[in-house]
């Protein structure tokens, strides 16, 4: 799966929580019956105190916003991700990449 997931991340100078972050969406997605590659892109949101996350697969584009401290970041996105993930219909999951629905 990591071949096949990019994890980039913005705005974040400690590289402890820049890892772990990226460790949790690796987790998040690993779970879950992903077709295709994917990139996530996770950057600080014009509104103060936000975060953007961006899932880009093969067939879709979906994002989502997290009011999250960056201490806090790897915890709250594993949640986030998962939870999108599980609202997905089952036959999504096998017919396309799966995506992060809000």
């Amino acid at each position: 799966m990591t071949d096949r997931l990019c994890v980039e991340i913005e705005g974040i100078s400690d590289t402890a929580i820049v890892e772990k972050t990226a460790a949790a969406v690796r987790d998040s997605l690993e779970e879950q019956l992903l077709l295709g590659s994917c990139r996530v892109l996770i950057r600080p949101s014009c509104i103060t105190g936000r975060w953007d996350i961006t899932v880009r697969g093969a067939h879709r584009r979906h994002a989502l916003s997290i009011a999250s401290p960056a201490k806090l970041l790897p915890e709250l996105i594993q949640l986030r991700l998962k939870a999108s993930l599980d609202r997905l219909h089952p036959s999504a999951l096998s017919n396309e990449l799966a995506t992060v629905v809000t």
